[in-house]
C-alpha cells in the first residue's frame, strides 16, 4: 500500500475506532456515498482511482468478516476501466477489487460489459496485462459470468495463448490453469472445443516441468469427459514418467532432495490411471507392460529412499515420496492384479505399516483400504495378502491416534470373509467395551453388517447379535434388534434358544433398554418355552416381574411394546390377570396419549365377552418376507421395511427462495428473525454439488440444530451428504451443510429438506430444495435456424415429446429479461429473426441418458404479461415437467 494514501489510512483508522457496530456501519455508508460522488468526476487521477478502489477493497473485506451486506455495484464500472489502464499498479488494484467484490457476492458483474475488457487484455501484447486477466479468470470464473458466445470466445483466446509460439512459459501455465477452471465449471465446453484436444495433448511433449504440471491437470479434467480423445497422450506420458523415474535430463531446479519432481510424477500417474481404468481394452499391451515395469521401479525407488530418510528429520520429503508410492500402488492395481504384482504392493505397504510415524501408518492403512475396496470379487490374491495383516490391524485398534484406530476398523471390516468371520467377530467383541465412545456407533454398525453378510447359521447369528445388543447399550440402531426378532420369528428351531438367551440377559443386574424391547416381542409370543409344565425355566409371576421391574424407567415406545406383551400373558395365565389389570388401569391415566389410548383399548378388550376378539388381535407374529435394511443376505429370511415417514407441511413463504434459486445458482434461500439460509449449487452434468449456509440471526445461540433431506420420495435421484452442519451455531456465526444430488432419471417432485433447532423454543422448517430437473439443463449450441427447424420437426413425431402452455406473469418482462433468464437456466439461444419469437436449445443430462430439448417462446405484442411456451424433448413426458417448472418460475415473478 502506498504510504501517501492518507485518506485511506484515516478511513481505516476511523472504522477500527468505532465504538459499536452501528457507528461502524455509519462510517462505511458515509464513505460509500463519498466514493460514489467522486466516481461521478470523469477527471479523477490515477492516484485517486487507486485510493477509492482500495477503500472499496477494505469495505469488501470488512463486510465479509462481519457478515454485513453492502451493494458495491456502483464501483464496478470504474474498476473495469482501471483494468484497461497503462499503469501496472492501477490494473493490479482494479483486478483485485473486481475479484473481491465478485467473490463476496457484493456486486453483479453480469450487469457490466466485463467480457470486452477481458478480451482486450487477453489479446494484448503486454505480458503483465495478459497475466492479470488470466489470474482473474482462474480466480473468479463462474458459469454465469459470460454468455455462451462470450465464453466460446474466451476459450478460443486461452487456447491460442497455450499454443502460441511467442507466449512465455508463464503465460502458457496461467492459460492452462484458467482453462482448467472454466472446464470444471462448464463441462459442456469440452464438447464444443473438442477439436483442440489433440493440440493440447501435443504440448505435453515439453521440456519445461512447470508447464507439464499445469497441462497434466488440464488434460486430467478433459479426460473425465472425453477419455478416448486423450488416449493418444499415453506414449508421451509414459516416456515422461520413464525420464523422471530414471532421472534422465532433469533440471537441478526440479530435484527435491535428490528425487525428481515428485508432484509431477503423481500427476502423470493419476492421469494415466484415469486413462487406463476407462479404456483398458483399447490400450496396447506393450504400453501396459512398460507402465507395469515403471510402477515396480517407482515402488522400489521410494522404499529405498524412505529407508534412508528415516534417519533424517525432513517430514516434507517423506510425505512427497509417500505420495508417489501410494499413487504408484493405485496405478499398479489398475494394470496388473496377478499374485506377483499384489505381493509386491503389499510387501511395500507392509514394511511401512511398522513405521513409528502416525501419518505414515494412517496413509498406509488408507492405501490398503482402497486396494481391498476396489478389488475384483474373484481376486483371491488380495484376500490372501490381506489375511497376513489382520493381526496388525487389530493391534492398531489400540493405537494412540484416533484416526489410525478408525482406519484399522475399516481395514478389518473389509478384510472379513466367510472363513474368518467367527475369529474376527470374537476379537471385535473383546475390543468393543474398550472402544472410544466416538468410534463405538460405527464399530457396532460394522459388526452388525458382518454378522448379516456372512452368517449362514441362524442360531449363531442370534447368539452373536444378542451379545452385541447387550454390549452396545444405547449406541445400537433399531435395525439390529429388529433383525434379531425377525430371524427368530422366521426360524422355529431357534425360538427356544432365543427365549432362553434373552431370559439370561434380563436376569443380569444391568442391561440396555433394547434388550427389553426384544424381550417384549419374544416373551409375548414364546413364553410357553420358558414356563413349561414339566421343567420350567422361570415361573410366570417371575417372568412378569422381570418385565415390569424396569417398566417405568423406559421410553414410551418400549412401554407400549411391554403393554402388548402383558396382554399376551393375560390371555395365557389366569393367575396373572389381576396384576396385569392393575397395571393397565394405572396407565389409563398416563400423561402420554399413546400409552393412555392403548391402555383404554386393552382394558375394554380384557372384559370376558371380548376375550375371543383379544385372542384374534394378539396372535403370534407371522413370518416376515421382506429384505433387510442393513445388508442383503441370501441364507437368512428377510425383515420388513419400516413404514414411510410422515411428511410435514411446507414452511410459509417457501416459494420465494425456491423459485429465486431455480433462476440463480446462489443466493438467499430463506430468512427470518432467527436464521438466514444461503444456497449455492454447482452443476456438473447430472450431478448437483450444493451448499446450504446457515447464519444465526437470533439474539442467542442456536442449539440442537439438525438437517435431514428426504431421499425416499423417488428412486430417480439420490442425495449424498458430504458434510453436516454443526449442532450448535453460536450467535452471529454460520455453519455449512454440503451435499450432492445425483439425478438418475427424470423426476417431477424436488426433494424436501427438514430443519429443526432450539432457540428459546423448538423451531421446525420444511422446504423444497431448488434441485429440480431443470437444474440439469445445459446449453446446446446450434449453428443456424435451419438446424433448429430440422430438429424441431424430428421431435414432432414423438407421441409425448411436446407440451405447451400459456404463461401469465405478474410483472412486465422485456424480451431482453426473458433472454437473460433462459440463458441462466441453461438454454442456448438461436436468432429467430422475429422479435416476437424466442428460440432455444439445450441438453438435459441424467445418469441414465441425455435428452435433447428445444424451446419456443411466442410473445404477445398486445399483452406484455402473457406469452406461449412450447417445449419439445426427445424423452417421453419430460417436456411436460420442464414447461410446468418454467411456467411456475415465471408465474412467481422472477
Amino acid at each position: 500500500m502506498a504510504p501517501q494514501m492518507k485518506g485511506l489510512m484515516q478511513f481505516i483508522s476511523d472504522v477500527r475506532s468505532s465504538k459499536n457496530a452501528a457507528e461502524e456501519n455509519t462510517q462505511i455508508h458515509s464513505e460509500l456515498i463519498n466514493i460514489q460522488n467522486h466516481f461521478k468526476d470523469k477527471n479523477l487521477s490515477s492516484y485517486q482511482k487507486q485510493k477509492y478502489a482500495c477503500k472499496l477493497i477494505y469495505i469488501c473485506l470488512n463486510s465479509q468478516k462481519k457478515d454485513n451486506v453492502v451493494n458495491l455495484d456502483f464501483g464496478l464500472p470504474h474498476c473495469c476501466s482501471m483494468i484497461e489502464s497503462d499503469s501496472l499498479s492501477e490494473r493490479n488494484i482494479g483486478y483485485l477489487a473486481l475479484q473481491l467484490i465478485y467473490a463476496s457476492q457484493l456486486g453483479n458483474l453480469s450487469g457490466f460489459n466485463l467480457f470486452s475488457h477481458l478480451e482486450r487484455n487477453l489479446d494484448s501484447h503486454q505480458e503483465n496485462k495478459v497475466a492479470l486477466a488470466l489470474h482473474f479468470l482462474a480466480g473468479v470464473y463462474h458459469d454465469e459470468l459470460f454468455t455462451p458466445n462470450e465464453l466460446a470466445k474466451i476459450i478460443e483466446l486461452l487456447l491460442q495463448l497455450i499454443r502460441a509460439s511467442n507466449s512465455s512459459i508463464l503465460i502458457k501455465k496461467k492459460s492452462s490453469l484458467a482453462l482448467l477452471k472454466i472446464l470444471k465449471d462448464s463441462s459442456e465446453s469440452v464438447k464444443v472445443h473438442e477439436r483442440f484436444i489433440p493440440r493440447i495433448l501435443s504440448l505435453l511433449d515439453t521440456d519445461n516441468i512447470g508447464l507439464m504440471i499445469s497441462l497434466c491437470s488440464l488434460v486430467q479434467q478433459i479426460s473425465k469427459h472425453r477419455p478416448m480423445a486423450c488416449i493418444p497422450s499415453m506414449p508421451i506420458l509414459t516416456q515422461k514418467l520413464d525420464n523422471l523415474i530414471e532421472q534422465k535430463n532433469i533440471e537441478a531446479d526440479y530435484l527435491y532432495n535428490g528425487f525428481p519432481s515428485p508432484w509431477l510424477i503423481v500427476k502423470i500417474m493419476r492421469l494415466l490411471e484415469t486413462l487406463v481404468s476407462d479404456n483398458f481394452e483399447q490400450i496396447d499391451q506393450l504400453q501396459l507392460e512398460h507402465l507395469s515395469r515403471l510402477v515396480k521401479d517407482s515402488i522400489a525407488l521410494v522404499i529405498t529412499l524412505f529407508d534412508k530418510s528415516d534417519k533424517t528429520s525432513n517430514p516434507q520429503f517423506k510425505n512427497s515420496i509417500l505420495a508417489v508410492l501410494f499413487q504408484s500402488i493405485s496405478l499398479g492395481s489398475c494394470l496388473d492384479s496377478s499374485l506377483q504384482s499384489v505381493s509386491v504392493v503389499f510387501d511395500a505397504l507392509g514394511g511401512l505399516l511398522r513405521s513409528s510415524e502416525v501419518n505414515t501408518r494412517y496413509l498406509v492403512l488408507d492405501s490398503m483400504i482402497k486396494i481391498i475396496r476396489n478389488k475384483p470379487s474373484s481376486n483371491i490374491h488380495i484376500e490372501r495378502e490381506t489375511s497376513k495383516y489382520i493381526d496388525q490391524f487389530f493391534q492398531f485398534l489400540y493405537d494412540r491416534d484416533t484416526s489410525v484406530r478408525k482406519k484399522s476398523t475399516e481395514a478389518i471390516f473389509l478384510s472379513t470373509n466367510s472363513s474368518n468371520i467367527v475369529l474376527i467377530v470374537k476379537k471385535l467383541f473383546d475390543y468393543l467395551p474398550r472402544c472410544d465412545y466416538t468410534l463405538r456407533p460405527d464399530l457396532i454398525l460394522k459388526i452388525s453388517i458382518l454378522l448379516e453378510k456372512y452368517s449362514t447359521d441362524a442360531t449363531w447369528y442370534v447368539q452373536q447379535n444378542l451379545k452385541l445388543v447387550f454390549l452396545s447399550g444405547n449406541y445400537l440402531k433399531d435395525e439390529v434388534w429388529e433383525r434379531v426378532v425377525q430371524i427368530t420369528i422366521n426360524n422355529e428351531d431357534i425360538q427356544l434358544t432365543t427365549a432362553r438367551l434373552v431370559l439370561d440377559y434380563l436376569k443380569q443386574k444391568e442391561f440396555p433398554e433394547t434388550m427389553l424391547k426384544i424381550a417384549a416381542v419374544v416373551f409375548g409370543d414364546y413364553h410357553r418355552y420358558l414356563v413349561q409344565v414339566q421343567s420350567p425355566l422361570v415361573q410366570e409371576k417371575e417372568l412378569l416381574s422381570l418385565l415390569y421391574h424396569k417398566y417405568f424407567y423406559c421410553s414410551v415406545q418400549t412401554r407400549a411394546m411391554l403393554l402388548t406383551c402383558f396382554m399376551k400373558l393375560f390371555i395365557s395365565y389366569e393367575d396373572l390377570r389381576p396384576k396385569i389389570l392393575d397395571i393397565i388401569e394405572k396407565e389409563t391415566y398416563s400423561i402420554d396419549s399413546e400409552i393412555q389410548q392403548r391402555s383404554v383399548e386393552y382394558l375394554q378388550l380384557s372384559k370376558p365377552h371380548n376375550h375371543a376378539l383379544l385372542g384374534i388381535l394378539l396372535q403370534e407374529n407371522p413370518p416376515f418376507t421382506l429384505q433387510s435394511k442393513l445388508y442383503s443376505v441370501p441364507n437368512i429370511e428377510k425383515p420388513p421395511v419400516p413404514p414411510p415417514s410422515r411428511k410435514r407441511m411446507l414452511t410459509s413463504n417457501w416459494e420465494e427462495g425456491y423459485y429465486r434459486l431455480i433462476n440463480y445458482n446462489q443466493g438467499i434461500f430463506f430468512e427470518n428473525s432467527l436464521i438466514k439460509i444461503l444456497f449455492k449449487c454447482e452443476k456438473d452434468r447430472h450431478i448437483l454439488s450444493c451448499q446450504l449456509i446457515f447464519i444465526n440471526q437470533a439474539p442467542t445461540d442456536i442449539t440442537g440444530f439438525t438437517v435431514s433431506i428426504d431421499n425416499e420420495a423417488t428412486k430417480n435421484f439420490s442425495v449424498q451428504n458430504l458434510s453436516l452442519p454443526d449442532t450448535v451455531i453460536p450467535l452471529g456465526k454460520r455453519s455449512v451443510h454440503k451435499f450432492q444430488v445425483t439425478v438418475k432419471k427424470p423426476f417431477v417432485t424436488s426433494p424436501l429438506i427438514y430443519i429443526s433447532f432450539m432457540c428459546g423454543s423448538s423451531t421446525s422448517l420444511t422446504f423444497k430444495l431448488p434441485t429440480c430437473l431443470l437444474k440439469c439443463l445445459h446449453p446446446q449450441a446450434l449453428s443456424s435456424l435451419d438446424q433448429y427447424s430440422f430438429r424441431w420437426n424430428q421431435i414432432a413425431g414423438l407421441q409425448y415429446g411436446e407440451y405447451a402452455t400459456d404463461v401469465k406473469v405478474k410483472h412486465r418482462l422485456s424480451r431482453e429479461s426473458l433472454l437473460r433468464i433462459l440463458e441462466r437456466i441453461g438454454v442456448s439461444l438461436i436468432d429467430s429473426f422475429d422479435p416476437n419469437i424466442v428460440l432455444g436449445a439445450g441438453i438435459l443430462n441424467t445418469e441414465a441418458s441425455n435428452y435433447g430439448v428445444l424451446l419456443r417462446l411466442e410473445l404477445d405484442p398486445s399483452d406484455a404479461l402473457a406469452f406461449k411456451l412450447i417445449i419439445r424433448c426427445t424423452g417421453d413426458n419430460i417436456s411436460h415437467i420442464l414447461v410446468t417448472t418454467l411456467a411456475d418460475l415465471f408465474g412467481h415473478g422472477v
